[in-house]
Protein backbone atom coordinates (compact mmCIF):
# COMPACT_ATOMS: atom_id res chain seq x y z
CA UNK A 1 0.00 0.00 0.00
CA UNK A 2 1.18 3.26 -0.95
CA UNK A 3 0.28 6.98 0.36
CA UNK A 4 0.09 10.65 -1.76
CA UNK A 5 0.96 13.03 0.31
CA UNK A 6 -1.02 15.99 -2.02
CA UNK A 7 -3.74 14.11 -1.93
CA UNK A 8 -4.04 12.59 1.34
CA UNK A 9 -5.32 8.95 0.24
CA UNK A 10 -4.25 5.45 0.49
CA UNK A 11 -3.50 3.73 -2.84
CA UNK A 12 -3.64 0.81 -4.03
CA UNK A 13 -0.99 0.40 -7.02
CA UNK A 14 2.15 -0.46 -8.38
CA UNK A 15 2.70 2.65 -10.10
CA UNK A 16 4.87 4.93 -9.03
CA UNK A 17 2.56 8.18 -8.72
CA UNK A 18 -1.09 9.14 -7.96
CA UNK A 19 -3.70 8.35 -10.52
CA UNK A 20 -5.33 11.71 -9.31
CA UNK A 21 -2.69 13.94 -9.16
CA UNK A 22 0.39 12.06 -10.70
CA UNK A 23 2.77 13.23 -7.72
CA UNK A 24 5.17 10.47 -6.51
CA UNK A 25 3.70 8.51 -4.16
CA UNK A 26 5.86 6.54 -1.50
CA UNK A 27 5.15 3.10 0.41
CA UNK A 28 3.03 3.73 3.81
CA UNK A 29 3.57 1.43 6.68
CA UNK A 30 0.64 2.31 8.04
CA UNK A 31 -2.45 -0.49 9.05
CA UNK A 32 -4.46 2.41 8.33
CA UNK A 33 -5.88 1.11 5.34
CA UNK A 34 -6.56 -2.04 6.53
CA UNK A 35 -9.16 -0.65 8.27
CA UNK A 36 -10.83 1.63 5.12
CA UNK A 37 -13.59 0.14 2.88
CA UNK A 38 -12.87 -0.19 -0.84
CA UNK A 39 -15.22 2.64 -1.59
CA UNK A 40 -13.58 5.17 0.67
CA UNK A 41 -9.90 4.67 -1.21
CA UNK A 42 -10.03 7.27 -2.92
CA UNK A 43 -12.00 10.86 -2.09
CA UNK A 44 -15.05 10.50 -3.70
CA UNK A 45 -15.35 13.21 -7.15
CA UNK A 46 -18.51 14.58 -7.80
CA UNK A 47 -20.13 13.91 -10.97
CA UNK A 48 -20.88 17.72 -13.21
CA UNK A 49 -24.75 16.79 -12.43
CA UNK A 50 -24.07 16.38 -8.69
CA UNK A 51 -21.76 19.63 -8.49
CA UNK A 52 -24.44 21.57 -10.40
CA UNK A 53 -27.55 19.74 -9.28
CA UNK A 54 -29.21 23.38 -8.73
CA UNK A 55 -28.41 24.88 -11.82
CA UNK A 56 -30.25 21.73 -13.52
CA UNK A 57 -33.08 21.80 -10.91
CA UNK A 58 -33.56 25.46 -12.68
CA UNK A 59 -33.00 24.37 -16.08
CA UNK A 60 -34.92 21.07 -15.76
CA UNK A 61 -37.86 23.56 -14.12
CA UNK A 62 -37.11 26.12 -17.59
CA UNK A 63 -37.63 23.58 -19.29
CA UNK A 64 -40.75 21.95 -18.08
CA UNK A 65 -41.85 25.41 -17.89
CA UNK A 66 -41.69 26.19 -21.31
CA UNK A 67 -43.34 22.84 -22.80
CA UNK A 68 -46.73 24.11 -20.76
CA UNK A 69 -46.25 27.56 -22.50
CA UNK A 70 -45.59 26.41 -25.80
CA UNK A 71 -48.77 23.71 -25.62
CA UNK A 72 -51.22 26.99 -24.13
CA UNK A 73 -50.09 29.03 -26.63
CA UNK A 74 -50.79 26.59 -29.53
CA UNK A 75 -54.15 26.03 -27.99
CA UNK A 76 -54.70 29.81 -27.93
CA UNK A 77 -53.63 30.68 -31.05
CA UNK A 78 -55.55 29.08 -33.79
CA UNK A 79 -53.43 26.46 -35.66
CA UNK A 80 -54.71 23.28 -37.34
CA UNK A 81 -51.72 21.22 -36.11
CA UNK A 82 -50.08 20.68 -32.64
CA UNK A 83 -46.72 22.19 -33.54
CA UNK A 84 -45.70 22.39 -29.63
CA UNK A 85 -45.30 19.08 -29.86
CA UNK A 86 -42.33 19.19 -32.45
CA UNK A 87 -40.95 21.86 -29.33
CA UNK A 88 -41.53 19.74 -26.64
CA UNK A 89 -39.65 16.76 -28.23
CA UNK A 90 -37.15 19.10 -29.30
CA UNK A 91 -36.78 19.52 -25.55
CA UNK A 92 -36.88 16.01 -24.42
CA UNK A 93 -34.18 15.28 -26.77
CA UNK A 94 -32.00 18.17 -26.00
CA UNK A 95 -31.91 16.95 -22.56
CA UNK A 96 -31.05 13.26 -23.46
CA UNK A 97 -28.32 15.10 -25.71
CA UNK A 98 -26.71 16.85 -22.81
CA UNK A 99 -26.54 14.12 -20.36
CA UNK A 100 -24.90 11.63 -22.57
CA UNK A 101 -22.49 15.15 -23.75
CA UNK A 102 -21.91 15.51 -19.50
CA UNK A 103 -21.09 10.99 -19.40
CA UNK A 104 -19.02 11.77 -22.50
CA UNK A 105 -17.19 15.08 -21.78
CA UNK A 106 -18.59 15.78 -24.67
CA UNK A 107 -18.40 19.76 -26.38
CA UNK A 108 -22.10 20.26 -24.81
CA UNK A 109 -22.24 23.67 -27.18
CA UNK A 110 -21.64 21.85 -30.55
CA UNK A 111 -24.45 19.18 -29.91
CA UNK A 112 -26.68 22.26 -28.61
CA UNK A 113 -25.81 23.79 -31.88
CA UNK A 114 -26.55 20.95 -34.30
CA UNK A 115 -29.49 19.78 -32.34
CA UNK A 116 -31.66 22.95 -32.93
CA UNK A 117 -31.06 22.96 -36.81
CA UNK A 118 -31.67 19.66 -36.91
CA UNK A 119 -35.03 19.95 -35.36
CA UNK A 120 -35.89 23.40 -37.10
CA UNK A 121 -34.87 21.56 -40.39
CA UNK A 122 -37.42 18.32 -39.66
CA UNK A 123 -40.21 20.91 -38.63
CA UNK A 124 -40.08 22.52 -41.88
CA UNK A 125 -40.20 19.90 -43.53
CA UNK A 126 -43.42 18.29 -41.33
CA UNK A 127 -45.01 21.76 -42.41
CA UNK A 128 -44.29 21.39 -45.62
CA UNK A 129 -45.72 17.40 -46.50
CA UNK A 130 -48.51 17.97 -44.32
CA UNK A 131 -49.87 21.14 -46.34
CA UNK A 132 -47.68 23.86 -45.16
CA UNK A 133 -49.74 25.54 -42.46
CA UNK A 134 -46.61 27.97 -41.08
CA UNK A 135 -46.39 26.70 -38.33
CA UNK A 136 -42.50 25.80 -37.91
CA UNK A 137 -41.43 29.09 -39.01
CA UNK A 138 -44.06 31.18 -37.28
CA UNK A 139 -42.82 28.84 -33.93
CA UNK A 140 -40.40 26.28 -33.62
CA UNK A 141 -37.70 27.79 -35.74
CA UNK A 142 -37.63 30.89 -33.92
CA UNK A 143 -38.26 29.30 -30.74
CA UNK A 144 -35.14 26.77 -31.09
CA UNK A 145 -32.78 29.29 -32.50
CA UNK A 146 -33.24 31.95 -29.56
CA UNK A 147 -33.66 29.41 -26.51
CA UNK A 148 -30.20 27.82 -27.99
CA UNK A 149 -28.29 30.61 -27.81
CA UNK A 150 -29.43 31.78 -24.49
CA UNK A 151 -28.61 28.02 -23.20
CA UNK A 152 -25.38 27.72 -24.78
CA UNK A 153 -24.12 30.97 -22.91
CA UNK A 154 -26.01 30.15 -19.94
CA UNK A 155 -24.30 26.95 -19.89
CA UNK A 156 -20.90 28.03 -20.71
CA UNK A 157 -21.21 30.15 -17.96
CA UNK A 158 -22.14 27.61 -15.00
CA UNK A 159 -19.93 24.83 -16.40
CA UNK A 160 -17.10 27.13 -16.69
CA UNK A 161 -16.28 25.99 -20.05
CA UNK A 162 -13.52 27.21 -22.36
CA UNK A 163 -14.14 30.16 -24.76
CA UNK A 164 -12.72 28.07 -27.54
CA UNK A 165 -15.05 25.57 -26.92
CA UNK A 166 -18.14 27.34 -27.45
CA UNK A 167 -17.40 30.53 -29.63
CA UNK A 168 -17.65 29.29 -32.69
CA UNK A 169 -21.13 27.19 -32.24
CA UNK A 170 -22.95 30.41 -30.49
CA UNK A 171 -21.56 32.59 -33.86
CA UNK A 172 -23.20 30.07 -36.19
CA UNK A 173 -26.04 30.00 -34.03
CA UNK A 174 -26.96 33.30 -33.61
CA UNK A 175 -26.28 33.91 -37.40
CA UNK A 176 -29.23 31.40 -37.91
CA UNK A 177 -30.65 33.01 -35.58
CA UNK A 178 -31.48 36.19 -38.29
CA UNK A 179 -33.25 33.50 -40.08
CA UNK A 180 -36.85 34.21 -39.06
CA UNK A 181 -35.70 38.11 -40.06
CA UNK A 182 -35.22 37.46 -43.69
CA UNK A 183 -38.65 34.83 -43.40
CA UNK A 184 -40.28 38.05 -42.18
CA UNK A 185 -39.29 40.11 -44.78
CA UNK A 186 -40.22 37.53 -47.55
CA UNK A 187 -44.22 37.19 -45.87
CA UNK A 188 -43.84 33.73 -44.84
CA UNK A 189 -44.31 34.24 -40.59
CA UNK A 190 -47.59 35.26 -40.04
CA UNK A 191 -47.08 35.59 -36.58
CA UNK A 192 -44.00 37.23 -35.89
CA UNK A 193 -43.29 38.01 -32.04
CA UNK A 194 -41.54 34.77 -31.28
CA UNK A 195 -39.08 35.73 -34.59
CA UNK A 196 -38.68 39.07 -33.33
CA UNK A 197 -37.42 37.68 -29.79
CA UNK A 198 -35.20 35.33 -31.54
CA UNK A 199 -33.83 38.07 -33.32
CA UNK A 200 -33.20 40.47 -30.93
CA UNK A 201 -31.63 37.57 -28.26
CA UNK A 202 -28.92 36.55 -30.97
CA UNK A 203 -28.49 40.26 -32.00
CA UNK A 204 -27.55 40.83 -28.39
CA UNK A 205 -25.13 37.84 -28.45
CA UNK A 206 -23.25 38.72 -31.60
CA UNK A 207 -22.98 42.19 -30.27
CA UNK A 208 -21.95 40.73 -26.61
CA UNK A 209 -19.54 38.39 -28.44
CA UNK A 210 -18.00 41.22 -30.34
CA UNK A 211 -17.60 43.99 -27.34
CA UNK A 212 -16.44 41.52 -24.72
CA UNK A 213 -14.72 39.01 -26.84
CA UNK A 214 -13.22 40.68 -30.05
CA UNK A 215 -10.03 39.15 -30.05
CA UNK A 216 -10.68 35.36 -29.42
CA UNK A 217 -13.64 35.42 -31.84
CA UNK A 218 -10.87 36.29 -34.59
CA UNK A 219 -8.36 34.46 -33.42
CA UNK A 220 -10.62 31.46 -33.17
CA UNK A 221 -11.99 31.71 -36.41
CA UNK A 222 -8.42 32.39 -37.80
CA UNK A 223 -7.68 29.13 -35.94
CA UNK A 224 -10.93 27.12 -37.09
CA UNK A 225 -10.12 28.14 -41.15
CA UNK A 226 -6.73 28.21 -40.89
CA UNK A 227 -6.08 31.43 -42.05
Amino acid sequence: MKYCDKCKVYVRSSNERCPLCQSIIRKSDSDYWRSVPDGDVFPVIPSVFEKYKFFFKILLFLSISAIITVFIINLMVPHESMWSLFVAAGIGSAWINLVMALKRHGNIQKIVFRHSLLVSVLAIIWDFITGWRGWSVDFVVPILLGSSTVAMLIMAQILKTNIQEFILYVILNSIFGFIPAILIAAGKVHFVYPSYICVILNAISLTGLAVFYSNRVISEIKRRFHM
